[in-house]
Formats: C-alpha cells, structure tokens, sequence
C-alpha cells in the first residue's frame, strides 16, 4: 500500500539508509521477473489471505534457483495468541486487520512443499509477545492493564521461555511462539500452478 511504501521510505530515511528500492505491487502478481531475488521474504501478510498458496507461489517464481524463501504468521498452537484475537476482534472490536488465519508448523510446511521448496527449517519466537498486546486499546484504564501486561509478558519470557528452551534445546519457542517462521529454499525452476 501506499502508506506502507511512505513508512519503510521513512524509515530508510531515517536509518540513512540508501541501497535499497522501494515498489507497489501486487502480492499475487509480484512486478518482478521470475528467478529475480535471493531471498524473498515476509511477516504478517498471507495470514490475512484464504488463497494464501498463490502467494507462497508468487514469492517462489520471483526467488533465483539456491534462493531462499522465509515467511513468519501467527502460531495456533501459541495459548496467547488465539485469545487475544478473539477478545480484540469480537469483544473490543480494535483488531485492525480483518480476518486472520493461525497457521500450525505443519500447515505452513505444507504450503512450502506445494510451491516446490525443499531444505525447509522451523523455528518459533516470541512466545508472550501477543500478551503484550492482548487488549489494544486507546481506554485510558485499559492502556493503564496494557501495560502491566506488557511487564508480565517480560517477566514470563525470563522465567518460563528461556529456561524452557535452554533445556529442551529451543523447542518450546520452536512449537509454542507466537509466530512461526519457515525457510525453504528454491532447487530448480519449477512449473508453477496456475
């Protein structure tokens, strides 16, 4: 979007920031030639798509054989996140962002597989994240919880996310995050679906 293209030239702005081009398009027909990009990537976008496979599909036409494609969305297995979605979207009515589908590892994975990428890695981050913003409010009272929450959120990631990835080895950001993160990388050209 427009808005979203005069963000990210602000900020390259404002980090001084000058080898890199900014363009709208369109996420389903990329302004890109095929095999155009090393790595191509995105977060909190296909979630708000129900024909989320034609953009996984799109990102891998635009990425160069060896390329890399990496996408992060919202874990349903994440206890948080559900519940906040829930609250801001049917009780609070402040969810912003129109329908959202949660993705699990294994569903992601699978759309990954579709498109033709191989090599595929997992990961998971943020666990308490969304707790940080479970009641996204203007409320003056309810910004005042926001923000308890938000030290809550800290706190928890100290006592229960990284004693528990320390010991089981990253697996419970892995399976539990708020997001899921995926890399699959481009073998060949391949046929894409239509």
């Amino acid at each position: 979007s427009t808005g979203a293209l005069n963000m990210a030239k602000r900020g390259a702005k404002y980090r001084k920031i000058k080898n890199v081009n900014f363009k709208k398009g369109d996420v389903y027909k990329l302004p890109f030639k095929d095999n155009s990009f090393d790595v191509v990537f995105n977060k909190g976008v296909i979630e708000h798509f129900y024909n989320y496979q034609e953009i996984i599909d799109e990102m891998t036409r635009v990425t160069k054989k060896g390329g890399k494609v990496v996408i992060a969305v919202p874990n349903k297995y994440n206890i948080i996140h559900p519940i906040a979605y829930f609250i801001q979207k049917n009780i609070l009515k402040t969810y912003p962002y129109g329908m959202e589908i949660m993705f699990t590892p294994k569903k992601l994975k699978i759309g990954f597989i579709t498109s033709g990428l191989i090599n595929l890695e997992q990961d998971g981050l943020n666990t308490f994240y969304r707790l940080a913003k479970l009641i996204n409010s203007k409320n003056i009272f309810l910004e005042g919880i926001q923000y308890f929450l938000r030290v809550i959120s800290i706190i928890l990631h100290y006592i229960i996310t990284k004693p528990l990835d320390y010991l089981f080895k990253h697996q419970f950001s892995r399976y539990f995050g708020w997001e899921i993160v995926v890399k699959g990388e481009k073998l060949e050209s391949i046929l894409y679906r239509k």
